[in-house]
């Protein structure tokens, strides 16, 4: 398994990951509920836009094992404006099936700290789906902390 920068030719996997992973989050909580094919166009639109905002410092670092792409993550830098600290926010960690359970999602993390500190971040934050147990489990032996509780309900 190795860690790299991401390349433009990586986006197609990044955007297949990125809109697998926003299903699987968000889908079961939209009554009624949307067809998963335009889910996760609107999923690949949301990408493009984001990708397209050049005003946010951003980074992608790809997972590849003896089969290709197993994984990635995509980091965007952020602003605290009260204490107008700077930090690193996951906004995607993917990891395909069949790289699961192998220390991918691990080490994709570990080069998110790396690219937080190379760039004098105090932190890393990221948000995951409460239903997401693996996850969280992941996340909780790296020592994340609950920061906020991000709550909805129905209008």
């Amino acid at each position: 398994m190795r860690i790299r920068a991401g390349r433009e030719s990586d986006w197609r996997h990044v955007a297949r990951g990125n809109a697998e992973a926003a299903w699987l989050s968000f889908a079961p909580r939209y009554v009624p509920a949307i067809p998963v094919s335009t889910f996760k166009a609107r999923a690949r639109r949301f990408d493009l836009r984001l990708r397209a905002d050049g005003a946010a410092r951003r980074a992608l670092f790809i997972a590849e094992d003896e089969l290709g792409y197993a994984g990635h993550v995509w980091l965007e830098e952020r602003g605290d404006p009260c204490s107008l600290e700077r930090y690193t926010v996951v906004l995607t960690l993917y990891v395909t099936r069949r790289a699961r359970g192998h220390g991918t999602g691990r080490r994709l993390l570990r080069q998110a700290y790396r690219w937080g500190r190379r760039s004098g971040h105090a932190r890393v934050q990221l948000s995951v789906a409460p239903h997401n147990a693996t996850a969280l489990a992941l996340y909780r032996s790296e020592g994340f902390e609950t920061f906020l509780y991000s709550q909805t309900r129905p209008l």
